[in-house]
């Protein structure tokens, strides 16, 4: 729940349910989402330092909100109103139109495939829903040589935060004049505010003990000591709170951390051609799916969707009006001969070419 008061003697709490959503990047914290608004956190790429803090209103985040281009073909592309589920490769290829379209570089590609469909960009930008930039605060990050904020600075030079820590990570001094809640601490951390401990991804951390208070995940593997913190945090980090990293012993200021799920996607990549070469023989509509002009098709298909639910239901129709004269009177269905099954194939046949439909294969 939320703090509304808070003093040395009593601290008080809100009635109303508090909800905070955490957006995570690998094992870096990147979103902080409240019902005040959202905060983002750009980092040092490959590493725990953050660079550049992102903050937008809640109320501006409402106003930015708009359907995407597929989504909105999707939920008005029928003749009876009823949404229409769109293939994945087509809901790409839209998404990627749209932003084209947005930036006002549509590609070749995108124009022969519009083409072949009896499309224009003009009319496809028409389809657009107005785009809001909504006003957001940027705060640029001053960090020590671990990685630890010392200040937070806005674009025209003003320091709208500043904190003194001692080297295990206590928070000694701070000014706030703007106010903001700056929960980023040693390289990997984030504070708990309810329990004053900081929280890296596998432990907590307590930095008034210089240690933490959770055991190491893998026990006496990892040391006797199963609650150690490096013991020299000037100079290493534990931004996980699975081992000491000395890359800054090791190279100085301009430490850099190798990405911790780099191997992890290496690995998702193998998984996905394995499943991609495995899974080819059931890809029968694959080529289409990747040529543009049969995108062009789908496109067509998913605006002509309410036409063929339409015949959907006229091959149903014909079925059972072919089926009930071949049952009652067979000497009605066209043509003649003894081959009822094929005069009942054509009856059916016929009857749905005449309702302006295709009628494929019948049986």
């Amino acid at each position: 729940r939320e703090l509304v008061h808070w003093s040395d003697t009593r601290m008080e709490l809100s009635r109303r349910p508090y909800v905070t959503w955490y957006g995570w990047e690998g094992d870096r914290l990147t979103t902080i989402q409240t019902g005040q608004g959202r905060v983002q956190t750009v980092y040092a790429p490959g590493s725990f330092t953050p660079l550049v803090r992102i903050e937008t209103d809640a109320a501006e985040q409402a106003k930015a909100q708009h359907r995407s281009l597929a989504e909105k073909l999707s939920q008005e592309g029928s003749e009876d109103g009823q949404a229409v589920q769109l293939p994945a490769a087509l809901t790409a290829m839209l998404d990627r139109l749209e932003g084209e379209l947005r930036r006002n570089t549509v590609s070749e590609e995108s124009r022969q495939w519009l083409a072949g469909c009896g499309l224009t960009p003009e009319q496809m930008a028409g389809q657009l829903e107005p785009e809001y930039t909504p006003q957001r605060k940027i705060h640029l990050y001053h960090c020590d040589q671990r990685g630890l904020p010392l200040a937070l600075v806005t674009p025209d030079n003003t320091v709208a935060w500043r904190g003194e820590y001692d080297e295990w990570g206590n928070l000694s001094g701070e000014e706030n004049p703007a106010d903001l809640e700056q929960v980023i601490r040693l390289p990997g951390q984030q504070y708990d505010e309810e329990s004053g401990l900081y929280y890296n991804r596998h432990r907590y951390y307590n930095p008034g003990q210089g240690r933490y208070i959770t055991q190491d995940p893998i026990g006496l593997k990892g040391g006797w000591n199963l609650y150690q913190y490096p013991l020299n945090p000037v100079v290493n980090i534990d931004p996980l709170g699975l081992w000491q990293d000395d890359s800054m012993e090791q190279s100085g200021p301009s430490w850099f951390i190798a990405d911790p799920m780099e191997k992890y996607r290496q690995q998702a990549a193998i998984d996905l051609t394995k499943w991609w070469n495995d899974t080819a023989p059931q890809r029968t509509f694959s080529s289409l799916m990747m040529n543009p002009a049969g995108l062009a098709l789908l496109v067509c298909a998913a605006q002509s969707s309410g036409e063929s639910r339409r015949c959907a239901k006229v091959k149903e129709k014909c079925h059972d009006q072919c089926a009930d004269i071949f049952a009652d009177t067979p000497d009605l269905l066209p043509g003649s001969g003894r081959d009822l099954a094929g005069r009942l194939r054509r009856c059916i046949r016929e009857c749905i070419e005449d309702h302006g439909c295709r009628a494929g294969t019948t049986s």
